[in-house]
């Protein structure tokens, strides 16, 4: 510093970590003094979420899962980004966990012999600690 006296000390802290030490902090410097500080910071929580499909087999074709419509197990299911894929469930269900805030896009690996009754893929958008749920509906075509 260029005198002696005393000085408030500011960290500006950078995006994505926070404080663990107090801030501004106060320092008084005396003549031929070195004094140093020392200012604490780790990253925030980044914050998860969960994205969980329900696969069915849309007996109707009306788009939602109705009574008597069971889950479809061994379909597979990707989310963009982080390159995620997995399988249904024998209930025809999975969950994925994914970093949040954050955007996805879910797409359904469409299997020979059935047609979608549900948009395909599906975007959405979670929290932190939020559980979001979809619906992805097949129908055996000719049936």
């Amino acid at each position: 510093v260029p005198a002696p006296g005393t000085y408030i000390v500011t960290e500006q802290v950078q995006s994505g970590w926070m404080l663990t030490t107090p801030n501004p902090q106060t320092v008084t410097v005396l003549p031929g003094q070195q004094v140093n500080l020392s200012f604490g910071n780790k990253q925030k929580d980044k914050g998860e979420a969960r994205i969980c499909v329900t696969k069915f087999n849309d007996l109707n074709g009306n788009g939602k899962q109705d009574p008597g419509e069971l889950g479809l197990p061994n379909w597979i299911f990707t989310v963009q980004p982080g390159n995620l894929t997995g399988i249904t469930n024998p209930k025809g269900e999975i969950c994925f966990t994914v970093p949040a805030p954050g955007t996805y896009i879910v797409t359904e690996q469409v299997q020979s012999g059935w047609m979608l009754t549900t948009p395909n893929p599906q975007t959405v958008t979670v929290l932190p600690g939020q559980t979001v749920n979809l619906s992805f509906g097949n129908r055996q075509i000719g049936k």
